[in-house]
């Protein structure tokens, strides 16, 4: 039988991870009583311990271990801990405790347990703690106690992995009974829960979408699921993408994915190119979704897509052209260069050549190649390059290279040019018979006399480029040239090699082909004190490198080169493979010692090989050899690393790091970051350490701050809260809640009480207030409302003791002193603007939303501005006399700030969605006050009409986020048009109320209604087309709505919309006989707004 002694000499003398097995495999044969022992020993013993009893399964040594935080993980690491006893730390366990315990309950899926506590757990700990035992508990409890707790989670993933059934039930019945305005804002700000549940249950999420059509674009979570959603119904999908024209605008960047892009291929020709279409077309969504198909289909594809374009006089993007096959790409290119804009722009037109077959391109980019200007011969060999590659023929780049040796009698720039764009060229291309041109463009390069820094990097990322493909594919003659080139431009400086991941684009065991005809090559160049070709084969290779010891034999070879070994990268690389690293570290040290300074070997002796610091680190030598530190040298490494250690080992250290604390010849930074080390060594009592009131500031405060890594923040609180109230209270208290966290609750009740209501320090006292918020002590609710009763508290206390009540929503005591305070002081209400619907229970909000309206209409400006700004997000669940009173005075009496926040809050559609007859209310309000209003006076001029204009001006903004839902926003077009000075106003709102699915049926109205306005008119034709740029293919149906009025409203209204259409059809044969119509129309106004549309640009 072994004793607690003995295991513990014995596992001090081991490394960490042999250590382990040692105590595992000898723990049954532990002497009885030896647990109870270690349990009582120092650090060291204690971890040894809670070992032992996992590996033999001692539920109730586990149990105890819970209580300790130097053991806790360690034995919460393990099954075997007692289920009572992970109910004991939940119930009166501290925060991380408590964490540790849910954690442990989701791990071991012991739902069981989870049931019995969750209720528990949201009356003593609160909603948030009880949303992150909820992933551990049952199905049915999840389906029961999430509506309740849906404000609170904030890990989705783990709760959806574990019952989406019951997410997808709740998010359901949740969106069914809300208005469709606020179910479509429902799609905002649940975007993180949208997210995840994209990726598990795509055909529920999908579902929503259509059935609640929330505007606007998708969540970003949701579109980086696209393809999932894709996946469940394309057809369903690309139809709910195609109902509102920002969907698709972001949709291009996403097309870039290949799952994407595969799934899309799925659809029919005409409904691909009818979502291109409607995008636009898209630039962007066009190339990838063409680029996505198979050469066949692409055609077809891009002509349905443009369909509604003029493609006499269409010029297509880059992006689009380049992936269409070679045959369309020629037909293309022919019918462009006819085009007279592209005849007019020379850069245009050499672009289009560089599109022809090379035989066609050439003789048209022949000009540009003998150009006087070096700028247009650089443009000229640059088209010419890009027209050979499209070409994908070897001969051709043969010719190519021919014609490129002019180049040797270039100017650097168009060299520089020539040779970036040739390097995008496929290697594949290039034969062997191109050697020769190959050859030349080197020798023009590095025998110029102009050659810059530009050409020879532009070249050596070719030449690299071409080694890793010739590597590969074995080509003797173009490899020797790629390798040639290398060297020769490496001993002029070199550059950047190319990024070609070669550990995807390599089929299996390439990698050692590759390797075995590069090695001769390497090891010449080593032999140079070249490292830049092996590094960077090991870097491209990633991790099939580990696997090919020829070339991994190489790395620590580059540390034998005399003068600047590369030290760093090579010994990242040569320690990237975690098989076999420990033995590598070994051999190292014991060859070069000194190289244990080096962080790559560091990290992997301490926490692997710490019997090495023994002997090269920890004998207050800085070690010797060529790689040696200057000046004294500390091994940095952080308390977990100290926790695998051997107490001698330790205790050494931190000896070390007492002496380099008082060495004053030290850096101040570097001495105090030992001091926050020192104090966080295992076994330091935190009662005990000078360091806390060392007289050097920069020492204490880093002392301070390192005692909640320690073995005991529970022992290390006292000593913090004892120095609160001195000059390091802002170290002291930050340090002070980190310990707070690792508490016994019923210890920390006392000490926080106590510190709120005897501190000296208003700073003290506010962060205790927070604290008991958020760790929910016992008694934490009755201390807060005590603080408020000391007569002399500090209103900046009294703010933070409002702030924190916030979090007691279910105690009735609350909400008296939360009423008081919103219509109090103005530093005290503050502290309630925090508050928001989504993180506050459902059955708590309406009884808050009371709470913002007071806030909102509070005497003191900054706070009803600030409550202004957020009361439209409390308007589902505000009574509507209350909202509008507040309002209406604000808008109407109060000056400032005030009334414009009013304004915007109004204006807002949360607001309007919630309480639809509120804004037309205020605007027959402002009116009727209008009719009475200050004229012309020094100090207010028609106050009433400027704060109409100004709710108007919030109205037009704002009504695009929520145009589905804009009815109550309609009355009061009819109110302003009542008067005549204001119809300007009321055709503005009218347009941005216009949807697209009753402008046929409200355009004429709107014509009408400023047909005697002139100006109006003109004006309201200019909102119509900002309004649908979007949405350019609803000018028909409203030119439709239009037809039969000869009037000068409704022929302005038709120019901008012809305008709009004609653009976006590229001016078709149906939009320029409309515009020729426009231009004889009987009012002259109408007949020079017309005059003034180009179908084409001279």
């Amino acid at each position: 039988m072994t004793t607690a002694a003995e295991l513990v000499d014995a596992a001090a003398l081991l490394n960490p991870a042999e250590r382990m097995r040692h105590v595992a495999t000898t723990a049954p044969r532990l002497a009885p009583g030896a647990l109870a022992e270690l349990a009582a020993g120092d650090w060291f013993a204690r971890r040894l311990g809670v070992v032992a009893a996992a590996a033999v399964r001692d539920g109730a040594h586990l149990a105890r271990a819970l209580d300790d935080p130097l053991t806790r993980a360690h034995a919460l690491d393990s099954a075997s801990v007692p289920e009572e006893a992970i109910e004991r730390l939940v119930r009166g366990g501290s925060l991380e405790g408590r964490r540790g315990a849910y954690l442990w309950l989701r791990r071991h899926r012991r739902s069981a347990v989870a049931d019995r506590l969750v209720d528990g757990v949201i009356a003593r700990w609160g909603d948030t703690e009880g949303a992150a035992l909820l992933p551990a508990c049952s199905t049915d409890v999840v389906a029961a106690r999430l509506p309740a707790l849906a404000h609170a989670v904030t890990g989705w993933r783990g709760l959806v992995s574990r019952h989406p059934d019951a997410v997808v039930a709740h998010v359901s019945r949740h969106l069914a009974a809300l208005p469709p305005a606020e179910a479509s804002r429902w799609f905002d700000h649940s975007s993180a829960a949208l997210g995840v549940l994209a990726r598990y249950r795509p055909a529920d999420v999908l579902g929503w979408l259509e059935r609640h059509r929330p505007t606007g674009t998708l969540p970003y979570q949701v579109l980086v699921a696209l393809e999932r959603l894709l996946a469940v119904d394309t057809v369903r999908t690309v139809a709910y993408l195609r109902g509102e024209p920002t969907r698709l605008a972001r949709m291009g960047a996403f097309a870039r994915r290949r799952s994407v892009r595969e799934r899309l291929a799925t659809l029919p020709d005409d409904a691909l190119g009818g979502l291109l279409a409607a995008s636009g077309p898209a630039e962007g969504l066009v190339a990838q979704v063409l680029r996505g198909l198979p050469p066949s289909r692409r055609a077809a594809v891009l002509d349905i897509a443009y369909a509604e374009r003029d493609r006499a006089r269409d010029v297509l993007p880059d992006a689009v052209v380049r992936v269409l096959p070679h045959a369309r790409r020629h037909a293309e290119a022919r019918r462009m260069l006819a085009l007279p804009v592209v005849a007019a722009d020379p850069a245009t037109r050499l672009w289009a050549a560089s599109l022809l077959p090379f035989a066609e391109a050439e003789p048209l980019l022949d000009e540009a190649v003998r150009a006087r200007s070096a700028d247009e011969r650089a443009l000229g060999y640059g088209h010419l390059v890009r027209a050979a590659a499209a070409e994908r023929d070897p001969r051709v780049i043969v010719a190519l290279l021919d014609r490129l040796g002019r180049l040797r009698n270039e100017q650097d720039p168009v060299r520089s040019h020539v040779l970036r764009e040739l390097a995008k060229v496929g290697p594949e291309l290039f034969p062997a018979e191109s050697r020769p041109g190959l050859d030349a463009l080197v020798t023009a390069t590095l025998e110029s006399r102009d050659a810059s820094h530009a050409s020879r990097s532009a070249l050596f990322g070719f030449a690299t480029r071409m080694l890793w493909h010739r590597a590969v594919e074995h080509d003797a003659g173009l490899l020797d040239w790629a390798l040639s080139t290398v060297a020769a431009l490496a001993r002029r400086g070199g550059g950047t090699w190319h990024p070609t991941p070669l550990h995807r684009v390599l089929r299996r065991g390439q990698e050692h082909a590759m390797v075995e005809r590069l090695l001769p090559y390497l090891e010449a160049d080593l032999a140079r004190g070249e490292t830049a070709p092996l590094f960077a084969l090991v870097g491209q290779l990633d991790r099939r490198a580990w696997n090919v010891p020829a070339l991994m034999a190489l790395l620590p070879r580059t540390l034998e080169i005399k003068r600047n070994p590369p030290v760093d990268r090579a010994l990242a690389l040569w320690l990237a493979p975690p098989r076999g690293r420990t033995d590598r570290v070994s051999a190292l040290v014991a060859d070069e010692p000194s190289l244990i300074a080096n962080w790559h070997v560091l990290r992997c002796v301490v926490r692997r090989r710490p019997d090495l610091l023994e002997e090269y680190a920890l004998s207050g030598r800085a070690p010797r050899g060529r790689f040696a530190p200057s000046g004294r040298w500390v091994p940095r490494v952080g308390r977990r690393d100290l926790l695998g250690w051997a107490p001698r080992q330790v205790t050494t250290f931190a000896r070390l790091l007492d002496e380099e604390i008082a060495d004053r010849k030290v850096n101040d930074w570097q001495r105090a970051t030992s001091a926050r080390l020192r104090v966080a060594v295992p076994g330091t009592d935190p009662a005990a350490t000078p360091l806390v009131d060392h007289p050097e500031v920069l020492i204490a405060e880093a002392a301070l701050t390192g005692l909640p890594d320690g073995d005991d923040p529970a022992a290390a609180l006292p000593v913090l809260l004892a120095r609160a109230d001195g000059d390091r209270a802002r170290v002291t208290l930050y340090a002070a809640s980190r310990c707070a966290r690792d508490v016994d609750p019923a210890r920390l009740a006392a000490l926080l009480g106590d510190l709120l209501a005897n501190a000296p320090k208003v700073t003290a006292r506010k962060e205790a207030a927070r604290l008991l918020s958020t760790l929910r002590v016992p008694g934490a609710a009755d201390a807060l409302l005590a603080a408020l009763e000391r007569p002399d508290q500090h209103r900046d206390v009294r703010a933070a003791v409002i702030g924190a009540l916030r979090g007691w929503p279910d105690d009735p005591r609350v909400w008296p002193v939360l009423d008081a305070a919103a219509t109090g002081d103005r530093h005290v209400a503050s502290a309630l603007l925090g508050a928001a619907p989504e993180g506050l229970p459902e059955a708590h909000r309406r009884r808050y939303a009371g709470i913002a309206v007071a806030l909102a209409g509070h005497p003191a400006e900054q706070v009803a501005v600030e409550g202004l700004r957020r009361l439209p997000a409390w308007a589902p669940w505000t009574a509507r006399v209350d909202v509008a009173g507040v309002l209406r005075g604000a808008l109407l009496d109060r000056k400032g700030e005030v009334w414009r926040a009013a304004a915007s809050a109004a204006a807002d559609p949360r607001t309007w969605t919630a309480l639809p007859e509120l804004p037309a209310d205020l605007v027959r309000a402002l009116l009727a006050r209008a009719a009475d209003d200050v004229d012309a006076k020094a100090k207010r001029d028609r106050p009433a009409r400027q704060r109409l204009f100004g709710l108007l001006e919030e109205l037009i903004s704002a009504v695009g986020r929520a145009r589905a839902h804009a009815a109550p926003l309609r009355p009061i077009v009819e109110s302003l048009a009542t008067d005549p000075t204001l119809v300007p106003d009321a055709a503005e709102l009218s347009v941005a109320l216009l949807a697209r699915d009753d402008l046929v049926e409200r355009l004429p109205a709107l014509a009408t209604l400023v047909v005697n306005h002139p100006a109006a008119a003109a004006s309201v034709a200019e909102d119509l087309a900002e309004r649908f740029a979007d949405e350019p293919d609803a000018a028909e149906a409203a030119l439709a709505a239009l037809a039969g009025r000869d009037d000068r409203a409704a022929g302005l209204f038709a120019v901008a919309l012809v305008e709009l259409g004609g653009d976006d059809a590229g001016w078709s044969k149906p939009w320029r006989r409309r515009l020729r119509a426009l231009r004889t129309h009987a009012d002259p106004e109408v007949r020079i707004a017309a005059l003034e549309v180009w179908t084409a640009e001279e």
